[in-house]
């Protein structure tokens, strides 16, 4: 689902200053989805942060979204695909894994984390592609998912967002 709010509320990537400052454009190529535009809040401290990019005409195409998951945010992110998952194997494990792709129906977004130190949680920074409402009819003409475009900008909004809230650099797939 997208995020919603107005085409005049985006900015092009290149002037993104609060949570998607340092998120890479990209050109649509080959029915790959492009990167021109993005919404984002400001850049701070709080326990979820989100960043929405895309092109100029993806309203109804698709988007990606990258969240940075803190505290009570990152618990339940895994307690969803956990209990969501049906313990099946495509389920990531938090636990033991640093970063990956979570592959559990209706929920298969990159992930990623942080040391935070001493006691605390490691948050999860996620990266996925948000479906357009095209008619099944009309979904062959959606553009693809870029998945390196997706671990690029993943790697980019979890270094900067970690910096931010005092962890170390984090480990994305």
């Amino acid at each position: 689902m997208g995020l919603p709010v107005n085409e005049d509320e985006y900015v092009p990537v290149r002037d993104a200053g609060g949570t998607c400052a340092g998120v890479p454009a990209a050109r649509p190529a080959h029915g790959r989805l492009g990167v021109s535009r993005a919404w984002e809040s400001a850049c701070d401290t709080a326990p979820y942060e989100a960043c929405v990019v895309g092109g100029d005409e993806e309203a109804a195409h698709g988007r990606y979204r990258l969240r940075a998951l803190y505290g009570p945010y990152a618990e339940e992110l895994r307690y969803v695909v956990e209990n969501g998952s049906g313990a099946r194997p495509e389920a990531p494990d938090f636990d033991k894994e640093r970063a990956g792709r979570s592959e559990v129906p209706q929920l298969r977004f990159w992930w990623g984390t942080a040391e935070c130190g001493k006691g605390r949680q490691r948050p999860l920074y996620t990266a996925e592609k948000i479906e357009g409402t095209l008619t099944d009819r009309d979904r062959d003409r959606e553009p693809r998912a870029d998945p390196a475009y997706e671990r690029r900008a993943l790697a980019e909004f979890a270094k900067r967002s970690a910096a931010s809230h005092c962890c170390a650099a984090p480990t994305t797939p």
